[in-house]
């Protein structure tokens, strides 16, 4: 029913042509839609690795795809055949690039600081995810805090609980509550009124990435946290079980790990798969005994998803803008009349 007045915002914009990282969203496809029906050269950089499988219809067909790297390529071409023709670039993962850049690592003390951390005591990166991945997720939180306690993981570490921004806190106040060895830190301001509908500052963005490499071992579920862990070479850790009375989500634990998307990283060895808690417990021991294990998988999850280990993904994207840029130039000024209007 706002068709109408957003086309004429779009209009009075007099745009050359449209970039779009996320289309299927509900706000940004309606201005596609009318982009697109006026006829504009469209350009799309698709936000995440995960996006063309697990994310909603795209309803329209853009002239130049960005993707991150060759699996998207085929899931594009396959979900969408009308694209075949169309100029498609891998480009690489540009939201990983600040992890290149040594400005944003903190000096090991002062984040310990700042994430409420003991001045010596190793850590073990637990990064929660969104609740309709795994909701029994807190389960896992809680066996590693007790391996802890017994002994069964030793070297008393401890676990910072790095929530996703968008994961309610109430499902693991249960286990914060009880737990003898864990540290809570949100990833950032969380919105006042929509978890997730805040402005990133670099401090945040140098607090992740300080996180991510000054912990010794990473525990997530299926999360894209597993690719952001490999790029700094620490080992990764996977629960893929539900041991809950009546194992409720015990089938959808392993599935999760072979999602389209995710199955590069299922599949490159990289990752210990812990399919019960002793496993759980015996994977965070092992990657803290020896965490040069898996190390040539782990870049292979680097190559497989983000394509370049460089962080100069960004730069890819804007050189490939512009020569879209220019190309549509260049056949406006061709189809155009001899006197040269427009």
């Amino acid at each position: 029913t706002n068709a109408p007045e957003v086309e004429k915002k779009l209009t009075a914009l007099r745009a050359d042509a449209i970039f779009s990282l996320t289309p299927f969203l509900q706000d940004e496809e309606l201005a596609m839609r009318i982009c697109s029906r006026a006829g504009l050269p469209s350009v799309a950089a698709i936000l995440s690795f995960d996006n063309l499988t697990t994310r909603s219809w795209i309803p329209f067909t853009f002239d130049s795809y960005l993707l991150w790297n060759r699996h998207n390529v085929a899931q594009l071409h396959r979900g969408y055949p009308e694209t075949l023709d169309r100029d498609v670039q891998v480009v690489g993962s540009p939201q990983f690039d600040f992890y290149w850049d040594p400005k944003c690592i903190r000096e090991e003390r002062e984040w310990r600081r700042s994430t409420g951390l003991p001045p010596d005591r190793p850590v073990i990166l637990f990064g929660g995810g969104y609740y309709t991945c795994a909701p029994h997720e807190p389960r896992f939180l809680q066996q590693i805090d007790a391996a802890i306690e017994s002994g069964e993981i030793p070297g008393r570490p401890v676990i910072l609980f790095r929530r996703h921004p968008v994961d309610p806190l109430g499902r693991w106040e249960p286990v914060l509550r009880q737990a003898k060895h864990i540290v809570h830190d949100d990833p950032w301001r969380l919105g006042s009124k929509v978890l997730g509908h805040t402005n990133v500052q670099q401090e945040d963005i140098a607090k992740l990435a300080s996180t991510l490499y000054h912990s010794q071992v990473h525990v997530n579920v299926a999360s894209t946290m597993m690719v952001d862990g490999s790029i700094f070479d620490r080992p990764q850790v996977g629960p893929a079980y539900d041991d809950s009375p009546g194992g409720k989500y015990h089938g959808a634990a392993l599935d999760c790990y072979r999602q389209e998307h995710f199955l590069p990283i299922y599949e490159s060895g990289g990752l210990s798969i812990a399919r019960n808690r002793g496993e759980l417990a015996q994977a965070v021991r092992s990657a803290f005994l020896n965490p040069e294990e898996k190390r040539v998988e782990r870049a292979r999850i680097v190559s497989e998803i983000c394509t370049y280990n460089d962080g100069r993904c960004t730069g890819r994207v804007a050189a490939a803008i512009e020569s879209f840029l220019g190309k549509t130039a260049e056949s406006e000024a061709s189809a155009a009349p001899a006197s040269g209007c427009r």
